[in-house]
């Protein structure tokens, strides 16, 4: 053990550094000094809160309600460790049924700021303050005129360990963990009215009116809530209630899947996958519904206490609860019920394959009864196989594909897949992935992306995380071809995209764009090259997609004209080739 005397005696930590050790395990960023002071006042009964924030969080946070209030003599205790109203004796942990119970949130959060805690309760004629930093009390409580509940003034978040300080992020990534935290207690709680403030602009503000739709048009716009369905279900143990979106409402990540047990928000993958599981068959491939469902029970059937965060709860039969859910959203869900929309299709019916009996042949290979332009006939393409489990895949693409070789097009391999010939060589291309790099470089080439005007300007909803992102970016998307105009409420006027947007459904795919974005950069500032590698990727053909021979011709040209033409913009593979050795080789020739 390097640098550790064993002979060193051991002693009981000063009050001082245990309260840092404890603030490091639940306050990590500004987000955390949000959740739990808003918990708290969701505890105190408050029908409004407010919650205000500057520069990310990191300089001030001011979070107020009209809740119950403290009494002048408990607002010392407070500020102390393992002080609470909540519990008393062991036997409430088995049944907690408040947001907080530990009491170690504010002095936690007082250890390591500067904090002032301002509270009127009811039947007093006036406020009292106490302020605290680094844990120090500097004052007793003295009075103050303040409107009934209590504010909680935080300032210089870390200030006494500059260690911890220099590891938060930006301004705008520290205000995008609190938004994702305010939307969370804010869908738990219709009831009560949130007011979110960043820098003095108003965010949003909730109605408290109690309906969970009027939350979600808060939160993520009127289509989101027009477009989803409530839901309810109930067994011996539990309730379930909320809201989910229709087949065809979907998003490109699980961002916006919420559920709450008793209120209280959770990280459970199991019931994730089970609302997914839900919707297999009715969703695309890699596309996601949105959902806030409530799933209430005993208190006793649960263990809260398993986690700093409290996002993690031990379920007691979690199994019928993951059943429950599942039948639940599959009645609620219309299994026939999808938008307007012609699509027209080409039917095309393959040859079939000849008769072999390879182990683990492909059976999904198309392609043309035509011959190619360049003489070679495509009715006699086998399907590929796998020898001992080994693919045959060869590394030295990336200097064959560098070198220019023409390569014949021959056919398409379960639509995802351009199968091409050159120099004795098999190449496979992935079609999306080659697509992407070329999207991307062209993009590239241009110092400015020119834009195409929409024919009707489109008004789209964000999400407050969207909008929060595309204000702190703007000048990124206007340099790429998209213009934005703001229209309040949290919605934009779409009224030019990129001309590279060659899909119809241009709204979807900018939402999109933003999502991912939000997601990926969580830590970061967007630039300009992450924009364009998203609106490469959203802009590019995908996979499933059928190409005719022109269509695949003319994608491998392009992409052999490429800079780098062996991975996409994201560092997949766009190639991998089987030389004519290692086919002889398999087939035990050499």
């Amino acid at each position: 053990m390097i640098g550790v005397n064993l002979l060193h005696e051991i002693k009981v930590l000063k009050t001082e550094v245990a309260n840092k050790i404890a603030a490091g395990e639940i306050i990590c960023n500004p987000a955390a000094v949000v959740k739990e002071l808003v918990e708290n006042s969701i505890d105190a009964g408050s029908t409004r809160i407010g919650v205000e924030i500057v520069s990310g969080g990191k300089e001030m946070i001011k979070v107020y309600d009209n809740g119950v209030g403290i009494k002048p003599e408990d607002m010392p205790l407070a500020l102390k460790r393992h002080a609470t109203s909540k519990i008393y004796r062991i036997e409430d942990l088995d049944c907690i049924g408040t947001m907080g119970f530990r009491g170690e949130a504010l002095a936690s959060i007082a250890s390591v700021t500067k904090i002032k805690l301002t509270s009127k309760t009811k039947d007093s004629p006036l406020g009292w303050r106490i302020a605290q930093e680094g844990g120090k009390i500097l004052n007793t409580p003295t009075p103050v005129g303040c409107s009934e509940g209590t504010s909680v003034e935080v300032l210089d978040l870390f200030y006494n360990i500059p260690a911890r300080r220099k590891y938060l992020k930006t301004d705008s990534r520290e205000a995008y963990h609190i938004n994702e935290v305010m939307v969370r207690l804010g869908l738990s709680h219709p009831a009560i009215s949130f007011t979110f403030k960043n820098n003095n602009r108003i965010i949003y503000q909730t109605s408290g009116n109690g309906d969970l739709r009027d939350c979600i048009i808060n939160f993520y716009g009127m289509d989101a809530a027009e477009n989803m369905i409530p839901v309810e279900g109930h067994s011996e143990d539990w309730v379930i209630k909320g809201m989910i979106t229709k087949p065809f409402f979907t998003r490109s990540n699980r961002k916006y899947q919420h559920f709450y047990i008793n209120k209280r928000w959770v990280a459970n993958r199991n019931l994730r996958n089970t609302l997914d599981r839900a919707y297999y068959t009715l969703t695309p491939r890699g596309r996601f519904p949105m959902a806030v469902l409530f799933l209430d029970t005993c208190t006793a059937s649960l263990d809260v206490n398993v986690d700093p965060t409290k996002s993690v709860v031990r379920i007691e039969n979690e199994n019928k609860l993951k059943k429950l859910l599942s039948d639940t959203i599959k009645k609620s869900l219309p299994r026939s019920t999808h938008p307007s929309w012609s699509v027209e299709q080409k039917t095309e019916t393959p040859r079939p394959l000849p008769s072999m009996n390879f182990k683990n042949a492909s059976q999904n290979l198309m392609y043309s009864d035509n011959t190619s332009s360049h003489g070679v006939t495509q009715d006699t393409f086998y399907p590929l196989v796998e020898i001992n489990n080994q693919p045959l895949v060869k590394e030295a693409a990336a200097a064959i594909l560098e070198e220019k070789v023409p390569l014949l097009v021959m056919g398409q391999l379960n639509r995802s897949y351009i199968i091409c010939h050159g120099q004795n060589n098999l190449y496979i291309i992935d079609q999306h992935a080659a697509h992407e790099r070329v999207q991307y470089e062209k993009m590239c080439k241009k110092k400015k992306t020119s834009g195409k005007q929409i024919i009707l300007p489109t008004k789209i909803d964000l999400t407050s995380s969207q909008h929060l992102l595309l204000k702190d970016s703007r000048d990124v998307f206007d340099s790429l071809g998209f213009n934005i105009d703001y229209f309040g409420g949290g919605s934009i006027i779409l009224r030019e995209i990129p001309a590279f947007f060659t899909n119809t459904d241009f709204k979807g795919v900018f939402l999109d764009i933003l999502d991912d974005l939000v997601e990926d950069n969580k830590a970061t500032e967007v630039t300009e090259e992450e924009v364009t590698k998203q609106i490469a990727c959203k802009t590019s053909i995908k996979a499933g997609q059928s190409m005719n021979e022109s269509e695949m011709s003319t994608l491998v040209t392009d992409l052999l004209n490429t800079r780098t033409p062996m991975t996409c913009p994201h560092g997949r593979p766009t190639t991998i080739v089987i030389s004519n050795h290692q086919l002889e080789k398999e087939f035990l020739r050499k």
